[in-house]
């Protein structure tokens, strides 16, 4: 279980960066079972009775002493080990070090537990896009994660394949927030957006890139607000720096409202950009006459030609993108509706 799961919502590690096979979220038993040392030896009375049991005490007493602390280790795994309820909607916020994000309320999340995609919530990618075929085939639920597959294979003319989900349920001002770990193999476009999906659009079609990265460069992503309404625009972008997004999980937010929208990253403000201003706006349409969309939330990878990407590194494959959980919050006011 991740510490987001327990509505602690803090990254996790960021300081070390050594790629290394990913571990299942860690149970209660395991996470209990870790702390055992720093309870016996906070024990005043076991760490006593082991520091001077050798010189003064007789074989039998030294038994008893260690049947008691094995006996306190099993205790404290089989409690601790018991599930814990799951945190409620209120315990969970958005993660954030400095700036208030305390008007939004959770109103919608997944986190991908299960053994499945839930397909009530999400709609598969199903797509060609620059170098690969988006496939259902790719995406799976396990060990509490989505996993998308990137794989060498033919697909049509395409010869990668990839994949994707598409929020079902659709969604406009609030804040969202994401977690996951990005792949390393070279030639591959991991990205966290929100846009119109299925739904008319009849506003600007905004796009919100969240995160945009390319695998030829792991430390850094892309922050960008397009517009492909009445014709597509860059509206904002920011590159930022960041620790290796393959070795990691890392946090990313997005605050989107009427007239701003705010890029996070592990709870930092890393971007601002204006919401209004895409053509003469008046008093009465402060967005030249278009309004915003409703949005869904992307998830989603391809191969793809971006960042002066020249290939593939085939030499990786199959590898895999992993997202821990997806969470959308309303301002309070729709909350309480």
């Amino acid at each position: 279980m991740s510490n987001s799961q327990r509505g602690e919502l803090m990254p996790r590690n960021q300081t070390d960066c050594t790629p290394a096979p990913l571990p299942l979220k860690k149970s209660l038993r395991e996470d209990s079972c870790d702390s055992l040392f720093n309870r016996f030896v906070t024990s005043p009375f076991l760490f006593a009775a082991f520091a001077f049991a050798p010189v003064y005490s007789p074989p039998m007493f030294r038994f008893a002493v260690a049947l008691m602390a094995a006996c306190l280790i099993a205790a404290s795994c089989a409690e601790d080990a018991r599930p814990a309820p799951p945190a409620s909607a209120a315990e969970i916020h958005p993660l954030t070090h400095k700036e208030d994000l305390s008007d939004y309320a959770l109103a919608w999340s997944d986190d991908f537990n299960g053994d499945a995609l839930d397909t009530s919530a999400w709609d598969y990618r199903l797509d060609k896009w620059y170098w690969s075929a988006q496939k259902a085939e790719n995406v799976s639920v396990s060990g509490g994660y989505l996993h998308i597959a990137l794989k060498k294979e033919s697909a049509g003319k395409m010869e990668y394949t990839a994949g994707g989900v598409i929020s079902k349920r659709s969604f406009k001002y609030g804040y969202y927030e994401a977690s996951f770990k990005c792949p390393d193999s070279k030639g591959w476009h991991t990205a966290f957006a929100l846009t119109p999906h299925k739904q008319e659009s009849t506003g600007v079609k905004q796009e919100l890139d969240v995160c945009d990265t390319d695998s030829i460069d792991t430390k850094t992503f892309s922050a960008n607000f397009q517009l492909w309404k009445p014709s597509h625009r860059q509206h904002g972008a920011k590159r930022v720096k960041s620790p290796d997004l393959s070795a990691d999980f890392h946090v990313w937010g997005c605050e989107f409202t009427p007239k701003k929208v705010r890029y996070f990253f592990d709870g930092e403000l890393v971007a601002t950009m204006e919401a209004t201003g895409y053509v003469a706006p008046t008093k009465a349409t402060p967005l030249g006459g278009l309004d915003h969309d409703d949005q869904s939330i992307w998830l989603s990878v391809v191969a793809a030609p971006l960042s002066k990407t020249d290939k593939v590194d085939d030499t990786k494959l199959p590898a895999e993108a992993l997202f821990d959980w997806v969470r959308y919050y309303a301002p309070r006011s729709d909350a309480k509706k």
